[in-house]
């Protein structure tokens, strides 16, 4: 609609010069109308797609769609080359998916391709293509063949020769070569995790990161960094921590949880360590638990060191992540709260592990996902997929109406047919009336034309070498979804072999040399991968490192100042205060806005919304003014009535390798320099004030350095003003500060 009216079209019409759209195979209808309706208003327009890689019909996209463009709109520009593949390879997909698609329609015009001019074919041994045999009764022996076959390759890496992109030069075949593509997330699961058990590390997005030993271990950490109260923390600790878990148990059962925590060094710093999280965020109260227990040194004793140290950066970048959402939304940080955020993400399944790189990881991973992607060395699994044909569930029905390109949307609609039998995937009967229905026979139809696209998009990916893997014949559907993929003649276009040994396999109209190699389930005892890593001992003595932040009120002098005294007049009557940081907080505020001219009234009124405000019924609102009274009247008698002020000034310091942050109470701008006040709410006699006030010194000499630097101006006095005990004490040495 808001490309409809008048004036958006005036204005789009005066700027578009060019449309481009990418990727149109994965068109949906809305986004088609979307475009048609921008093209109409471009002077000119370019859609570039290929229709044999629509593939996420999952997601609302109609493959369909490019087909009724392309036949409305005339004959498309095909580009004629692969720039990706070995020749071999881009001439045994372009037969076999020439033969494929024929049937659906899509003219061989539109799916051969030859190999690009500049391509250079690799001398390989034993050929680019590959059948993998998996001699197996179930899924698991399945996975485990296959694994199997990845550690053939990896061992004969020099009978797969790979052209290397960065240098032009052939060289033997790794691990970050590999892709093997899966079906679904959970076989990417499955495999990974069989390929990790035998020693080979895997490159692959996987969630349950707070579940691997590594996270455990820091979340323990951190529980009993915030609560040290948390004995389940501590038996995480004693148990990850021990070399012999057992021992733990037996400790705790014989002598109590005390003297585990006796046991444990890493409990000792961790409590040493409690008294600096008022200055940290959550992330580096975290990063300091995984210091104080020594994560990273631990993990490196349970192997797969750099996934397992890959976790523990994972672990803190989400917990860099919560605190830039509670920036975002303007909400306070807590350690509870990031508590919270991560039970969440491991709910939701959004906690996911470090995903493996480099040369000697190998990739697994969906064919969806490799779509648009492409490595040396690919291997297809999962050929004994069929189409189901199920219309149960939502989906997009379309008329047998052309496509109108002026309305695509047009004869289609949403249909919901919910499944009537709950959990129940079979119906005896039921299930197979709905199969041999018409409404069946075309989703399974749409089905199978889907899959013939997956099957292309997977072929598709390899530049050097292409494996297809399956179970050793035997158990029927074995190769289902290539045996589904049929010429016009209704026969099928390619039988992989089953005896080992190398041999020629007739594709279409030409044939190929293809290697099959038989693999059994690797055996548990080969699983025994693993490897000696040096871990360094801790240093007794560590030295010690200021935070990298501190607050000006918590920093120490070398040496202790002097003061004078000086009463503003008798004690003002304060009632019991229950919470000294709401007083002060509330005595701050009033200081901050009150102005004696603003008149009695209007004074009150702020005194009282103030105090109604922060809860606090101790001092009331008359004895506010006269506190601010006497402090303006000792301000006058000294530097006169000529004289600026400045009040709750932010400001932001170094000192040497820390930062900190603070509030100048007050500033009184002289002629000839400024004077820095800071109040303090503590009350007692002259020596226990000037015992508080040597506490304060270095955070005013602090303030006093800053200052000067940040604007320039010098600064004559310093003074700590307590309002309650009605006395000003001057500074009268600047404290050294460490």
């Amino acid at each position: 609609e808001l490309l409809d009216q008048p004036d958006v079209t005036k204005a789009l019409r005066e700027r578009l010069d060019l449309i481009l759209v990418d990727e149109f195979q994965d068109t949906s209808p809305i986004q088609l109308a979307l475009f048609l309706k921008l093209a109409s208003l471009a002077r000119r327009s370019v859609w570039v797609g290929d229709q044999k890689q629509a593939i996420y019909g999952f997601r609302g996209t109609d493959p369909t769609l490019m087909e009724a463009v392309v036949q409305s709109l005339g004959k498309p520009e095909v580009l004629p080359h692969s720039w990706r593949s070995q020749p071999e390879l881009v001439r045994f997909c372009s037969e076999f998916f020439a033969k494929a698609f024929a049937p659906v329609g899509i003219p061989e015009d539109r799916v051969r391709l030859t190999p690009s001019p500049s391509s250079r074919a690799s001398v390989s041994p034993q050929g680019h293509l590959k059948c993998f045999r998996l001699e197996a009764k179930n899924n698991g022996d399945e996975t485990a063949a296959l694994v199997a076959g990845i550690s053939h390759l990896l061992r004969q890496a020099a009978d797969s020769p790979v052209l290397d992109k960065g240098t032009g030069q052939e060289r033997p075949l790794e691990a970050g070569d590999i892709a093997v593509l899966c079906r679904s997330n959970a076989d990417c699961r499955n495999l990974a995790t069989t390929l990790e058990k035998f020693g080979i590390r895997v490159a692959m997005s996987r969630t349950g990161l707070l579940s691997r030993p590594e996270s455990v271990l820091a979340l323990a950490a951190y529980g009993y960094l915030i609560d040290e109260s948390d004995s389940l923390a501590v038996a995480e600790m004693a148990r990850l921590l021990n070399p012999d878990p057992a021992e733990f148990l037996r400790q705790a059962a014989g002598k109590g949880m005390d003297a585990v925590k006796t046991s444990l060094k890493a409990i000792a710093r961790l409590d040493d360590a409690r008294k600096n999280l008022i200055r940290l965020t959550p992330s580096e109260s975290l990063s300091l638990a995984m210091e104080c227990v020594d994560a990273d040194r631990a993990v490196l004793r349970w192997g797969d060191e750099d996934v397992r140290l890959g976790n523990l950066d994972a672990l803190l970048g989400f917990a860099t992540k919560y605190e830039d959402q509670c920036r975002s939304a303007r909400s306070a940080c807590s350690p509870a709260g990031l508590v919270a955020y991560f039970e969440d993400l491991a709910k939701e399944e959004q906690d996911a592990q470090v995903e493996g790189q480099g040369r000697e990881a190998v990739q697994v991973l969906t064919y969806h996902r490799a779509k648009g992607l492409e490595w040396p060395l690919v291997v297809l699994t999962g050929l004994n997929t069929e189409p189901k044909g199920n219309p149960f569930g939502v989906g997009a029905v379309t008329s047998d109406e052309p496509l109108n390109l002026t309305s695509p949307l047009a004869g289609r609609w949403i249909r919901y047919w919910p499944w009537p039998f709950g959990a129940q995937k079979k119906v005896d009967g039921f299930s197979d009336a709905v199969e041999t229905s018409i409404v069946g026979r075309q989703m399974s139809a749409a089905e199978r034309r889907e899959l013939l696209r997956l099957l292309y998009v997977g072929m598709t990916r390899a530049r050097d070498h292409l494996v297809f893997a399956a179970r050793c014949p035997g158990n029927s559907g074995m190769t289902a979804w290539l045996d589904g993929c049929l010429d016009e003649t209704g026969e099928p276009i390619l039988s992989l072999p089953s005896a080992e040994g190398k041999e020629m396999i007739p594709v279409g109209g030409d044939q190929f040399h293809m290697l099959t190699k038989v693999f059994q389930p690797m055996p548990e005892a080969d699983s025994d991968c693993s490897q000696k890593v040096f871990c360094p001992v801790r240093p007794s003595n560590l030295p010690a490192y200021p935070p990298a932040r501190f607050t000006p009120s918590q920093a120490k002098g070398s040496a202790a100042p002097s003061f004078k005294i000086i009463s503003l007049g008798p004690k003002l009557e304060v009632g019991k205060v229950d919470d000294s940081a709401k007083f002060g907080s509330m005595v701050h505020a009033f200081l901050a806005v009150d102005k004696p001219e603003l008149g009695q009234e209007k004074r009150i009124a702020r005194a009282r919304e103030i105090c109604t405000a922060w809860g606090v019924e101790s001092l009331k609102p008359e004895a506010m003014l006269e506190m601010s009274d006497r402090l303006y009247r000792f301000l006058r008698e000294r530097y006169g009535d000529q004289f600026g002020i400045v009040r709750e000034w932010p400001i932001a310091m170094r000192c040497g390798m820390q930062r900190g942050k603070g509030f100048i109470d007050m500033i009184i701008r002289l002629e000839n320099g400024d004077v820095l006040i800071d109040h303090k709410t503590a009350d007692g006699d002259d020596g226990r004030l000037e015992a508080k006030a040597c506490g304060y010194a270095s955070q005013l000499a602090i303030y006093r350095e800053a200052w000067e630097k940040a604007t320039g101006r010098r600064v004559v006095e310093t003074l700590i003003h307590f309002p309650v005990a009605v006395a000003i004490l001057f500074s009268s040495t600047s404290p050294r500060i460490k």
